[in-house]
């Protein structure tokens, strides 16, 4: 099926792979000449080379637009190639008081995080995979019909709960987007509850790829789903709808071209924005920031949430006075966020609150980003920056050698489009915070879902997973 799309390849053509090397060599030596930080540009350099190689590859090999070094390799380029170079340029710092005089360590940091995430990405995990569960390929239309009506009712309660919680309908449009963190606090359950609605429409969606559902069912779903999701106040729950939708789309009906993919990734860009924009405009009515200020807080690194490199940096510069305080302490973190307060009143906070509290000084938004190597480094310092990338990207390759075991496979395409779509919260804000959390959320409700539509059939080892 779509897989066979994937396996076609072109000869790398000599005159591109000269005009690529030499534009990151003329842009290197560019960045050493003009900057007072010759070694962070040069290390800046290696970074970019280190995340335009795989984009290169699969470009000129017409390799899988959603393969995971290609995600990564262009997150890298946004956020620890595209940010630093403003610092270098003269940036302010999105961190008040931030040392930006010499971003070698942290750039250094972020070169062994990259190269140990291609490093464990390029071990095989095929026979692994091939010994991994898989549901059945057909699912039951009863079954599935029950499934997205109990997520509709279910999510829709949560919804409605919280809107009581928090003061009413009118009370919470008047603050979406100007309080949505504030009220959300202490009702983060119904809040994500009400968030995996979106689950209903992704089942409903997935099936009508591979089986007789009638596509009326898949949009009666979305327009369900959709204005739940929209009305929540954060970008991530109705983005991750379309992009599970989009990954479904792309290995069981039709893979995206390149050119597809650059426009649908613009699409998102621009919706990504403009919620950002739309955002600070309301913060900016609701307590009447000076129009400088306005500005500030919508230049580019605000509006695309590109601060994950700078709290890197402020975890870089301050743990080692910190280290008596926080070492390990996310690993125990995570665990302890299931467990309810009434049996745990002492419990930790989540890893981005207290990571939040102690490092990014006076800072006007909620929380920042604290970044996958940010995550390891509070945890074990430079051991932890080689841990965490290793084993993101050992994690990666065994997931996508899971769907290409199994293609045309609604079950198995289902799993990867949703660990596809916490990629970047993942690459952002670490594995061991909110998105953790929520990822373990939604594995275990999948867990559930997939054994109930399938009626817990699994397809035996060697029996072939599409036609």
């Amino acid at each position: 099926m779509a897989e066979a799309a994937f396996e076609g390849k072109k000869p790398a053509l000599p005159w591109i792979t000269v005009f690529v090397g030499a534009a990151v060599l003329g842009v290197g030596a560019a960045l050493c000449a003009a900057t007072a930080q010759p070694w962070s540009a040069a290390l800046l350099v290696a970074v970019a080379a280190v995340g335009v190689a795989p984009i290169y590859r699969a470009f000129r090999t017409r390799g899988d637009v959603l393969a995971p070094p290609l995600l990564f390799g262009f997150l890298t380029l946004l956020y620890y190639v595209y940010r630093p170079v403003t610092l270098l340029a003269g940036a302010p710092p999105m961190i008040p008081g931030l040392a930006t005089e010499n971003l070698a360590l942290p750039l250094a940091l972020v070169l062994v995080h990259t190269l140990m995430f291609y490093a464990g990405y390029s071990l095989s995990t095929g026979d692994i995979a091939r010994r991994l569960p898989v549901g059945s390929l057909h699912w039951s239309p009863w079954r599935l019909a029950v499934a997205a009506g109990a997520i509709i009712v279910f999510s829709s309660a949560c919804w409605i709960i919280f809107l009581r919680e928090v003061g009413g309908w009118s009370y919470w449009l008047a603050n979406l987007h100007y309080a949505v963190h504030t009220l959300r606090e202490g009702r983060g359950a119904y809040f994500l509850g009400a968030s995996l609605i979106g689950l209903a429409f992704n089942l409903v969606f997935t099936c009508a790829l591979v089986q007789r559902v009638p596509w009326w069912a898949v949009a009666a779903t979305g327009i369900i789903a959709a204005p739940v999701l929209m009305s929540l106040g954060e970008r991530g729950p109705f983005v991750t709808m379309v992009v599970m939708a989009l990954v479904a789309w792309h290995y069981l009906r039709r893979p995206f071209s390149w050119r597809a993919m650059a426009m649908l990734g613009g699409a998102l860009i621009v919706v990504f924005v403009g919620f950002g924009l739309f955002r600070e405009y309301t913060v900016e009515r609701q307590e009447g920031f000076a129009r400088a200020v306005l500005a500030e807080r919508l230049s580019t690194a605000q509006v695309l949430s590109l601060n994950a490199f700078d709290m890197f940096t402020r975890i870089v510069q301050r743990t080692p006075d910190l280290a008596d305080y926080q070492l390990h302490r996310p690993l125990w973190a995570l665990p302890a966020s299931f467990i309810p307060s009434a049996l745990l009143p002492e419990k930790p906070p989540m890893v981005h609150v207290w990571v939040n509290d102690i490092y990014r000084g006076e800072w006007r938004r909620n929380t920042m980003a604290i970044s996958l190597p940010g995550e390891g480094y509070v945890s074990f310092q430079v051991p932890g920056i080689i841990l965490w990338g290793f084993f993101f990207g050992l994690f990666w390759r065994l997931a996508y050698d899971y769907q290409k075991n199994n293609p045309g496979n609604p079950s198995a395409n289902l799993l990867y489009a949703l660990l596809i779509s916490m990629f970047f919260s993942l690459f952002r804000g670490g594995v061991l915070g909110f998105a953790g959390m929520v990822l373990v959320v939604r594995l275990v409700a999948f867990v559930v879902l997939i054994v109930w539509l399938t009626g817990g059939k699994c397809i035996r080892r060697g029996e072939k997973s599409a036609a």
